[in-house]
């Protein structure tokens, strides 16, 4: 039985995490992250032109690799499930999991996707209800909108969302578990330039990019994150923000962040992960008990009919034909999103997975996220059947309109 993370060779958590700091990987990063900062700060409308620019040609121009691209990955997990691959397990042959099932679930959900369900999942639902998709033929506002809108939602945040993670994560178990590689990115290149060669310039730049594309993503999520958390407890206690305080609480977040992972998946990651699956659950079965049961089974069920029936046509549809913008604005968006947190999300697929096989990683990513997601729409599909069709689109106009930059907490103002 291998040691805890927390007395592994003798060291505590920050030693180990600090002896594993690759020096030039780590100054790299530091170094090109501070050059944006700074240039975001000097030049701030310039920064956000050329975002915006480079944003709308992507949009414009590259629909299709995004979507194309997340289709062929999940055929290739399909055939880590069903293929011949999948009985190989990421360790040694016939080597124990490292983890319990549910807390291999609880982590890989929890760290992968639950964060991003409790603050966005009702939000992009409300707003799918407002503006329909332009595949979901309904009229906004009415009951059919309100299928079409949980579909649309349950396809972003469903099957696909840790599909990425499992591309990368799974050949890096591989090669460190069985053959003793670093846990890194660049292990990806192992077949390439075998072991020895991981240190060579190439590997340098693959995690040195790995690093950057990841901040893209943390960067991404904290905003998100800490501009509903700001509203919330604006809305809660009537206490206003400025920027230093906004500043000190995106702060805040990352140290938590990070405290998690140094203090080692074993004594932090998998116990707060217990801890938000459990009660996330507690939280779905208490509302889905409240009611109104029928009708959130009606719901649910249609929806998730709708979800499968459209699936291939949603997962490759790239707007041809549509003026708006809005897969760019919504699929493109959460792909993009997805792939940026695919480096750090593979990393910790990689090392949570250790003595499961291949096809149990596989089964986790697909299964697992759908299966965890469903209960996510709950409080979005109670509060909206909670009120009339009439009082619901009251409350939209005035959630479209107020100056709360946060789309949950502007609903629960305005909306009963």
């Amino acid at each position: 039985m291998r040691p805890k993370d927390s007395i592994k060779h003798g060291k505590s958590s920050v030693s180990r995490f600090v002896d594993e700091l690759d020096t030039t990987v780590f100054i790299a990063g530091v170094v090109l992250s501070l050059t944006a900062i700074v240039t975001f700060l000097t030049y701030p409308q310039l920064s956000v032109r050329a975002i915006l620019a480079i944003t709308d040609h992507i949009r414009s121009n590259y629909t299709w690799v995004y979507v194309v691209t997340m289709f062929l990955m999940l055929l290739f997990v399909l055939f880590l499930l069903f293929g011949r691959w999948g009985d190989i397990t990421l360790g040694k042959p016939a080597e124990d999991p490292e983890f319990t099932l549910f807390g291999f679930f609880a982590m890989m959900f929890s760290a992968g996707i639950a964060a991003g369900i409790v603050f966005w999942g009702p939000a992009e639902a409300l707003f799918h209800y407002d503006t329909v998709p332009p595949m979901i033929d309904a009229e906004s506002q009415m009951p059919a909108a309100a299928i079409g809108a949980v579909q649309y939602t349950l396809f972003h945040w469903g099957i696909y969302y840790l599909i990425p993670y499992t591309i990368i994560g799974v050949p890096i178990a591989f090669f460190s578990y069985r053959h003793e590689a670093p846990l890194r990115i660049s292990t990806l290149l192992v077949p390439f330039v075998g072991i020895d060669g991981l240190d060579n310039v190439w590997g340098k730049l693959l995690d040195i990019l790995a690093v950057l594309v990841t901040i893209g993503g943390i960067t991404t999520t904290l905003g998100f994150v800490g501009n509903q958390l700001l509203t919330g407890i604006q809305y809660t206690t009537g206490i206003t923000f400025g920027n230093t305080e906004t500043i000190l609480l995106i702060s805040g977040l990352t140290v938590s962040f990070t405290l998690s992972a140094v203090l080692g998946v074993e004594r932090g990651i998998r116990r707060l992960s217990l801890f938000n699956v459990i009660l996330f659950s507690i939280l779905g079965v208490l509302t889905f008990l409240v009611g109104p049961t029928n009708f959130i089974i009606n719901l649910g069920v249609q929806a998730t009919g709708g979800y499968l029936d459209d699936f291939f046509e949603m997962s490759l549809y790239t707007g041809m034909g549509e003026n708006d913008g809005w897969v760019g604005s919504w699929t493109v968006f959460y792909w993009a999103w997805v792939f940026s947190w695919a480096p750090f999300g593979g990393l910790f697929v990689a090392r949570i997975s250790r003595g499961r096989t291949v096809r149990e990683v596989a089964a986790a990513t697909i299964f697992g996220a759908t299966a965890g997601t469903l209960p996510g729409f709950i409080q979005w599909v109670l509060q909206l059947s909670g009120s009339k069709a009439l009082a619901v689109s009251t409350c939209l106009k005035r959630f479209q309109h107020t100056v709360s930059p946060s789309p949950d907490f502007r609903y629960l103002m305005h909306c009963p």
